[in-house]
């Protein structure tokens, strides 16, 4: 079921954004992998309320496990998305 309140697209980037990382480790070696996710964070934080802070974090992981834990502490807080735009 899709998410209905922006405290539910919270929980479920949090969801999506770990099943992005495995997903990566299955596909990509560690590098390319990490750089994928890092690309992706930096587009998608915008929507996440404090983004700038998993971004951040991000940026300081080389591998999928500390990957997984930064997400992890970021979510520890529960996140609404941001009011979708009408452009």
């Amino acid at each position: 079921m899709a998410p209905r309140t922006p405290e539910e697209e919270g929980r479920e980037c949090r969801r999506a954004l770990l099943f992005f990382v495995d997903r990566l480790e299955e596909r990509f070696v560690l590098t390319e992998g990490i750089r994928r996710l890092r690309f992706f964070v930096a587009w998608s934080h915008k929507w996440l309320p404090f983004g700038h802070h998993l971004w951040a974090e991000m940026t300081r992981v080389h591998d999928y496990a500390s990957a997984r834990a930064a997400i992890g502490r970021f979510f520890e807080t529960p996140h609404s998305m941001l009011p979708r735009t009408t452009l």
